[in-house]
């Protein structure tokens, strides 16, 4: 399968993740396409809410007041939450619309990196951002999944975008008492630039590296580790939550990505995704899917909020 490329747009069967696991309740035949099952309401309005572009719209909240935005990363974790959904519920062309808005979101800097949106459509109030490893993780995953890219290409971006981004620990620098010598860095750039470590960058760096054999590589036992010892040390206080996911707004951030990450081969945080679900059953609810760093700005997204809501329909089918 690695060398096969399967374009949604020509090929509406394309599978999407680990198959039908979880099965949308059919609404019937599409009367302008007979024997095709219609698109499911819940699933018609997410692609209701998806811009011409292929982007799933965000809005984001900060000291100014509420704007738009476009984004890969939304859009991707879109993606991501239908990814148990039977290829007949979502309309092909959404999900094609959707893959080709991730795809522009490459970095022109470094090969196999992503940023969290594409680089000509940053908005003026937003400020200039580098590549980075948790949108190059998520981004390629779906790509990976839908056959837009190989599960080598997948391993090369592991190898010379997420390999060379650790936190080295060396003397001098200081990093919090969780995080582990090794575990992934958000920024891509120069050795030596300030940085900062989120264990949900980390949950979505080592399920790429999962998904594609890269388990054995540096960084992936470390971000195992990090996690592990960040989701102990934080607890149940939330201040101590957020400062183990910077970039996202709650504890429930943390629970999907590991979560995600567990069903993508990382086996090892199973213990920990027990202690996550421990946690956000009794959090307050997400108030946003991802923030600017400790949460002054803080990213909402209509069609995000509509798929979690079409996968816990699912779950509980």
């Amino acid at each position: 399968m690695e060398n096969v490329s399967r374009h949604p747009g020509r090929h509406p069967a394309a599978h999407r993740g680990t198959g039908a696991q979880h099965r949308c309740s059919p609404a019937g035949n599409d009367p302008e396409n007979p024997g095709r099952q219609a698109v499911n309401p819940a699933a018609a309005e997410i692609a209701r809410l998806q811009d011409p572009d292929g982007c799933f719209p965000s809005e984001v909240l900060d000291r100014e007041g509420r704007r738009p935005d476009c984004n890969g990363f939304t859009t991707a974790l879109v993606l991501r939450q239908l990814r148990h959904l039977p290829d007949e519920v979502l309309p092909t062309r959404t999900y094609s619309a959707a893959l080709d808005f991730l795809e522009s979101c490459r970095s022109s800097q470094l090969e196999g990196a992503f940023g969290f949106r594409p680089e000509t459509q940053r908005p003026a109030w937003a400020p200039r951002l580098p590549a980075d490893l948790d949108d190059t993780a998520i981004l390629t995953l779906e790509l990976l999944r839908a056959g837009r890219i190989s599960r080598r290409a997948g391993l090369r971006t592991v190898l010379t975008v997420l390999v060379p981004h650790r936190f080295s620990g060396r003397t001098g620098e200081i990093y919090p008492p969780w995080v582990m010598p090794g575990a992934f860095l958000t920024w891509v750039g120069k050795p030596g630039r300030r940085n900062v470590i989120d264990c949900c960058v980390n949950a979505n760096a080592a399920a790429l590296m999962a998904r594609v054999g890269g388990a054995g590589l540096p960084g992936y036992a470390e971000a195992v580790g990090t996690i592990t010892q960040g989701v102990a040390w934080a607890g149940g206080q939330p201040s101590r939550q957020q400062a183990v996911t910077p970039f996202y707004p709650s504890i429930h951030g943390l629970h999907e990505a590991v979560e995600h990450a567990v069903e993508c081969g990382v086996t090892d945080l199973g213990p920990t995704l027990a202690r996550l679900r421990e946690l956000a059953a009794g959090a307050p609810p997400a108030r946003g899917c991802c923030c600017s760093a400790y949460g002054g700005t803080v990213w909402s997204c209509p069609a995000l909020v509509a798929a979690q809501a079409l996968r816990r329909i699912q779950m509980s089918a």
